[in-house]
């Protein structure tokens, strides 16, 4: 069994010898040059749709997923209604209404401070909304819109509503 030093040695030849065999295409005058993307192929990106959303969660696997209004999708994760809108920009918000008393600013705020991905506001109407927003100027992948969309459904969701039980029992006393 070779050494690892021989073994990275192996793998720097064929490396080398794989570039070296490569043909290189010669550049035209029409040839443009696309500027890459980390993590991401320019073709895995996708500027996404209601329509997109919908059939998205519902290969997912969520529940009674259909279209509101103004690009909003509405669906079921964990039993709880919640919500994505497709922006002009191409980006998510992930919305999710919780709460039957509003919880007081101070709280809002202390949610705000401690959470990185996501935003916790009060409607007009003095409903708790907490929102997360997948920015998607250039177009997202599905594995991007997939992972946002479980970490807002299993993670910050359920979260919430800790933090909401327990600062409205701390409000109580």
């Amino acid at each position: 069994m070779p050494s690892t030093h021989t073994k990275a040695g192996l793998l720097a030849a064929i490396a080398m010898f794989a570039f070296s065999a490569a043909p290189i295409a010669p550049a035209s005058a029409q040839q443009t040059t696309a500027k890459p993307i980390i993590g991401a192929c320019m073709g895995c990106l996708h500027k996404y749709t209601q329509a997109d959303i919908i059939k998205l969660l519902k290969d997912e696997g969520y529940g009674s997923v259909h279209a509101g209004k103004r690009g909003l999708v509405l669906f079921k994760a964990n039993g709880e209604s919640m919500g994505v809108k497709v922006t002009k920009s191409s980006s998510l918000v992930f919305l999710y209404l919780y709460g039957k008393m509003p919880l007081p600013l101070e709280s809002l705020n202390k949610w705000n401070l401690k959470s990185i991905y996501s935003k916790a506001v009060r409607s007009s109407k003095g409903s708790n909304i907490l929102r997360a927003t997948l920015p998607g100027g250039g177009g997202l992948s599905k594995k991007n819109v997939v992972v946002m969309t479980k970490l807002f459904t299993h993670y910050l969701a359920p979260q919430f509503v800790k933090f909401y039980r327990a600062e409205m029992a701390a409000a109580k006393n």
